[in-house]
């Protein structure tokens, strides 16, 4: 079935862009606010530097002529003070963003970034990757706390010309989506099987050096189905998987594993019944896996068919074998769309995990002591990455991009071992209202 951009833009973790023309007005986009914002990340003070919200706006409209990386500097905005209006007023972020050095412009249609620290860089020094949709390219961007620039190409700020091709002769990576990084191994998914001359070709799990971005890429066949999200563990890099409806014989793996040069299948397909994985995390110990599910069903956990869902994976090591487990011990459902997923240690007890439930315009947070979702914060309109940081008065504020909204809302949680006081406290963006969609781009829907 075919949808109309306003319908995939509040679907975006379920679809994967399917060779859409440009309609941009070539209108730059704002550097003072967000627009369709799909991912984050956080540097937090270091010797004194400052605490800055990174921020990738995607321009899933096509609004304006490139996406956007931007800035932003939380010590400028003082968080920890109630915005005016309450926690549904949007605190503007104007005052916060350099207006010559806090944004960059990248393609269209970006996805998940990784902030790494280059050897020996001072504190506040990152190299942050992004990788696009729109031309099927990885960005990398130079971060010097809030001051942003395009990677070896001085102080450009339109990134456009220096975007990486992830394609070596007919090993490509199309609509590249997420990246992780295992030291300085940057490792890249994506959402689509590649067709190359009429022909379906294999998805791959691509590598690059985070040093040197622009050397050739290593490609590891991961087999039809493409990969969404990925984390490093213990027992080798896990990769969340996507249905390949195209491959017969070949459907959804819902996890797999790189173990060296080889990517296989954790052997979870037949004994869950999963249809598909998104998000991904590793718990604090490294023992268990948290993976948001799409349509899930465990033979040994739940009956019949599931709602969306967070199944935990025992990863631990077998002492007959030295191998991973990979046992399913536990499902518990969740609102509609369990999309992105962020894990947070709590010393001494098992880990708290927030889960962003994008069509459910909600983020949950399940306490794995309980085994149990303990909190429901509601009114995110459409969630989809997170971000977290610690707070000055104790606890941590989670930061969630909120895709339709056009904002970065934050919840604060005082204390992780009370989530249940978990509260939504405001909202970072533009103050005057969110654009209307303004293209008719349409897509696939899986």
């Amino acid at each position: 079935m075919r949808t109309h951009l306003y319908m995939l833009a509040l679907s975006l973790p379920l679809t994967a862009l399917v060779g859409c023309a440009s309609e941009s007005s070539g209108t730059l986009p704002p550097a003072d606010g967000f627009h369709y914002p799909v991912s984050l990340s956080v540097l937090e003070s270091a010797g004194g530097g400052p605490n800055v919200l990174y921020v990738v706006s995607s321009n899933f409209d096509w609004r304006y002529s490139h996406g956007s990386v931007i800035a932003v500097d939380l010590d400028k905005l003082d968080l920890d003070t109630p915005a005016p209006g309450g926690s549904t007023a949007t605190r503007s972020i104007a005052a916060a963003v350099n207006p010559d050095t806090g944004h960059v412009f990248i393609d269209s249609f970006g996805g998940l970034m990784s902030a790494y620290q280059p050897a020996g860089a001072l504190p506040a020094s990152r190299t942050l990757f992004v990788p696009t949709r729109a031309e099927h390219r990885l960005f990398a961007i130079r971060a010097e706390g809030t001051s942003l620039s395009c990677f070896d190409a001085g102080e450009a700020r339109d990134c456009s010309p220096q975007g990486i091709a992830l394609a070596n002769g007919d090993m490509t990576a199309e609509d590249p989506f997420a990246t992780m990084l295992r030291g300085r191994e940057l490792f890249v998914t994506h959402l689509r099987r590649p067709t190359i001359d009429d022909e379906l070709r294999n998805s791959y799990l691509v590598k690059l050096d985070a040093e040197a971005p622009t050397n050739a890429p290593v490609f590891f066949d991961i087999g039809a189905a493409p990969a969404e999200g990925a984390v490093d563990t213990p027992r080798g890099v896990y990769l969340t998987g996507r249905a390949a409806r195209d491959a017969a014989g070949d459907q959804s793996k819902a996890l797999r594993v790189l173990v060296g040069s080889s990517v296989v299948d954790a052997g979870l397909t037949d004994e869950t019944r999963v249809k598909e994985t998104r998000g991904i995390g590793v718990s604090s110990d490294g023992a268990r896996l948290f993976v948001s599910t799409r349509g899930s069903r465990s033979l040994h956990v739940t009956p019949t068919e599931g709602p969306d869902g967070l199944l935990v994976v025992d990863i631990s090591a077998d002492p007959s074998t030295g191998a991973a487990r990979n046992e399913a011990v536990s499902f518990v459902p969740m609102p509609e769309g369990a999309s992105r997923l962020l894990v947070l240690p709590r010393p001494g007890r098992k880990d708290l995990v927030a889960i962003a439930c994008t069509d459910s315009d909600a983020v949950a947070l399940y306490d794995d002591e309980l085994g149990a979702i303990v909190n429901l914060v509601e009114g995110v309109a459409k969630p989809y990455d997170l971000a977290v940081a610690s707070r000055a008065a104790g606890g941590q504020r989670l930061f969630v991009a909120s895709f339709a909204g056009h904002t970065v809302d934050y919840i604060d949680i005082p204390d992780l071992g009370r989530p249940g006081d978990a509260t939504l406290a405001g909202r970072l963006g533009a103050t005057d209202s969110p654009p209307a969609a303004s293209a008719l781009c349409s897509e696939e829907n899986p």
